[in-house]
């Protein structure tokens, strides 16, 4: 059975695969409170639900955990397994979204549309028609297939913990969370909040964002109105800042250029740039300048500069360091920080560093998660002979990924990541749109079925590779 025997598989079923994608997509699944049977909030367990409807619509066993974490579909095989980790849940939606509200996806010049259609409702869709494929083509598997599908992987991966202390590991895994060919590494992950010392006076409100792994976007920071203060501030004419006056408060609004955490290139925090206003403003209280003036300096640059962590793994690549969300309690300012590292950084030592560097600031240091990134040797028999695979049947030179992304790769076995897109070509979208974590987040069609069909692929050469 060849590879466009399964692409023309893939495309036959090209309505209902993206009918599918869409039902997961309209449930905002974005972490809230728990709830009896919802750990992560109703909509985290309301797409788990709708994700075993739909595995059972197509005649797989399906079932929500206990733990209700997570859902697991199979396709019964022999005493080997291969495992699917895909994810349900979804970031925050943001601002700034112009083709579709972000729970109401369409087909749009091709592509699909929505919060989450990339991130990562499309690694459990490619994931089940995989599974469909090979049963329904009657293609050569002998190993059993877990699917697995999670509710919390943007928000803690508490889920996938559970299933690695609960459950039997999968001999072998993929994880279709990020690219293609496959991935061999993934940097570490440190979050942490810095909170000023001194209480801020002028600065009535400094609050936004909604998660680290979203570089901050948007931000209205509001103040205390006094005349001599408004002239200053609203003849600036700071580049992406408005101000204007709102009753007994000055507003200033700072626009940046949101992006995942893992990758800030390009990207504008609207943090640093009210900052960097306020912390020139000589008409504001000498308190409130210099924690302007420290989260400035801490914000310059997303290479952890401000933190004198800058690093570059020779395999990992440079160490970035991101804010993703800014708030005031009890007065004090609050940062959140999204740290990503190669596997040449000693973890314990990073948080040392950022710890020694705001107490010399009078600033504190809490710690909220710190995992270490995974490195897997390229003589790897799985990795090579994906790579192999992939080499051969699109005529690319195919070396393993590394990534600054957390994906579900980490917690397991034999695990490589891969992507959910293949062979595609995107419309051009404004700068900052169009991206997993940006508005406008987009999937195009092609790609996914292409992606699809080159999974299964990968499950039939992992198949292989077991019974050797």
């Amino acid at each position: 059975m060849t590879y466009q025997t399964i692409r023309d598989y893939m495309y036959a079923h090209r309505s209902e695969i993206t009918a599918d994608l869409f039902r997961l997509s309209r449930i905002p699944s974005v972490r809230s409170d728990a709830q009896p049977n919802a750990p992560f909030g109703t909509e985290c367990r309301r797409v788990l639900e709708e994700a075993v409807s739909l595995s059972r619509e197509y005649g797989f066993s399906s079932a929500i955990d206990p733990s209700d974490m997570f859902a697991l579909t199979t396709l019964p095989g022999d005493e080997r397994t291969i495992g699917l980790f895909g994810h349900a849940d979804v970031v925050p939606v943001g601002e700034g979204w112009t083709i579709t509200q972000p729970f109401e996806p369409i087909e749009w010049n091709g592509c699909l549309v929505g919060r989450g259609v990339s991130d990562n409702k499309s690694g459990v869709i490619a994931s089940l028609w995989a599974a469909k494929a090979i049963r329904e083509l009657g293609l050569p598997m002998q190993s059993s297939l877990l699917l697995f599908t999670g509710s919390n992987e943007e928000s803690g991966m508490a889920d996938i913990r559970t299933f690695r202390d609960t459950h039997p590991m999968p001999d072998v895994s993929l994880v279709p969370d990020t690219r293609f060919p496959a991935g061999r590494g993934e940097k570490g992950i440190m979050r942490f909040w810095a909170e000023s010392g001194a209480v801020l006076h002028d600065i009535l409100s400094f609050d936004g964002g909604e998660a680290f792994n979203i570089i901050l976007g948007n931000l209205d920071v509001r103040l205390r109105y006094r005349g001599d203060l408004y002239a200053e501030l609203s003849s600036a004419n700071a580049e992406r800042i408005a101000v204007r006056r709102d009753g007994d408060e000055i507003v200033v609004s700072a626009e940046g250029m949101s992006k995942h955490a893992a990758h800030p290139e390009d990207s504008i925090n609207a943090a640093y740039l009210a900052a960097k206003l306020l912390a020139d403003c000589q008409s504001l209280h000498e308190d409130d300048r210099a924690a302007m003036a420290e989260t400035a300096g801490l914000l310059a640059d997303p290479w952890g500069g401000g933190f004198g962590i800058a690093a570059d793994d020779p395999e990992l690549g440079q160490l970035t360091c991101a804010n993703g969300m800014v708030s005031l309690k009890n007065g004090h300012l609050r940062l959140s920080f999204d740290v990503r590292y190669g596997t040449t950084v000693d973890s314990d030592e990073l948080e040392r560093k950022i710890d020694a560097r705001l107490s010399d600031a009078g600033w504190t240091f809490e710690l909220n998660s710190n995992r270490p990134g995974f490195l897997i040797p390229t003589d790897n028999p799985y990795l090579a002979g994906l790579l192999d695979m992939f080499g051969s049947l699109t005529g690319c030179e195919a070396k393993g990924n590394v990534t600054g992304g957390g994906t579900y790769a980490r917690y397991l076995v034999n695990a490589f990541s891969v992507g959910t897109e293949l062979d595609a070509s995107r419309p051009d979208l404004p700068a900052g749109h169009g991206g997993a974590h940006q508005p406008d987040e987009v999937i195009c069609v092609d790609g996914l079925l292409n992606a699809a069909a080159m999974l299964t692929m990968m499950l039939l050469r992992l198949d292989e590779l077991l019974h050797k």
